[in-house]
């Protein structure tokens, strides 16, 4: 966006934003449905880009947030039973039920 506004983002200043509005995007907006619109607001705002980036910026993040959220999801159903097989690894018995008697 900012080749295509020609707006230069050089400087340290601008680093410390970059790296404080990940750091916001990541953490609070991540667990709001649409939080990609809200984050996406705030870089426009801060770096004072026309308004026209708006758009194409949520364009972008509403295609590149489906598939990753599919692949958190993935990852996070292939990952888990890794770490329970490791977890229970020390245990006995961790792969055989015990079965209750009735009396």
């Amino acid at each position: 966006v900012s080749s295509l506004f020609n707006v230069s983002l050089g400087g340290v200043e601008n680093y410390v934003l970059f790296i404080i509005i990940a750091i916001f995007a990541g953490s609070i907006t991540a667990g709001i449905p649409g939080g990609g619109v809200i984050s996406n607001t705030v870089l426009v705002t801060v770096f004072n880009f026309r308004p026209e980036a708006l758009p194409i910026l949520i364009t972008i993040e509403w295609l590149l947030d489906a598939p990753a959220t599919a692949f958190n999801i993935l990852s996070d159903t292939s990952t888990l039973p890794l770490i329970s097989k490791y977890i229970q690894k020390g245990k006995k018995n961790d792969h055989k039920r015990t079965k209750i008697s009735k009396k």
